[in-house]
């Protein structure tokens, strides 16, 4: 019996030794695994947080369409998500800034500060590649004595009517302007001396033909006079081709007005 119960203990006691080493060994293998989960999720947040830093830097520098994509943690996934729709509206606001910069308020047109980079551009371009560029200048006719006898602002729908009739007969690469009070400017890529007398004719035709509806049941009409030149023939430079549109301007005047001059 003394042996038996000898036996009994010492198995007991392998049990609890057996028990204690795997608590033991289960608890090691706990504490590693919480290391290396600290570990990645450290990782994790540094990357995280780099790609946060990388993304503030690239947008100071310009680059307005950068995104961060983070997945973990959950709290960085949020910074990040407001970060792209921070960076979003920036653009949006940035790019109707630019949209005001370049355009008329009134008309809708390109303003005058951009026509000059227009034309600069496609003079370089056509002479890079040997191909016409053609310029249009028209002037309302009588536009002093439409303001003084319908008012300002019958003469602001007016000039707003003038431009839709000039975009309306355009191409999609020709690119209309408003250069100041009643003159607009329309630069023509890629477009020959008579085929930009053909575009300057159906405009003043068509502006010819509408009618303004004032206010009340008052009906006005307007023309306009035009005048053509082409690159490289009546000039190669922004100034010289402006010059020569604008003298076939003045001589569309000296003429009755009303109709489409070209430079010789």
């Amino acid at each position: 019996m003394h042996i038996k119960n000898d036996r009994t203990y010492e198995q007991a006691l392998a049990s609890l030794t057996l028990s204690e080493r795997l608590t033991a060994v289960g608890f090691v293998v706990s504490i590693i695994g919480a290391i290396l989960g600290i570990m990645i999720i450290n990782r994790s947040l540094v990357s995280s947080m780099d790609q946060l830093a990388a993304g503030a830097t690239s947008v100071a520098v310009g680059d307005r369409d950068h995104q961060i994509e983070i997945q973990i943690p959950r709290e960085l996934t949020s910074v990040a998500d407001a970060f792209n729709l921070m960076t979003k509206r920036i653009c949006e606001q940035e790019d109707a800034l630019e949209h005001l910069a370049r355009t008329d308020g009134l008309t809708g047109l390109y303003n005058r500060r951009e026509f000059d980079r227009i034309l600069a551009e496609e003079l370089q371009r056509a002479e890079r590649y040997g191909r016409p560029v053609s310029l249009i200048i028209g002037d309302i006719d009588h536009f002093k004595n439409f303001n003084d006898t319908y008012g300002h602002q019958a003469g602001d729908e007016a000039l707003r009517a003038i431009a839709h009739t000039l975009t309306e007969n355009l191409r999609d690469t020709d690119k209309a302007c408003r250069f100041g009070g009643e003159e607009f400017v329309v630069v023509l890529p890629e477009c020959a001396a008579e085929t930009a007398r053909q575009v300057a004719e159906r405009t003043r035709l068509a502006v010819e033909a509408s009618v303004l509806h004032l206010d009340g049941e008052q009906t006005a009409k307007l023309t306009i006079s035009l005048g053509v030149a082409t690159s490289p023939d009546n000039g190669e430079t922004p100034k010289i081709l402006f010059k020569s549109a604008d003298s076939a301007l003045y001589k569309s005047k000296e003429h009755g007005r009303n109709r489409v001059m070209s430079a010789v």
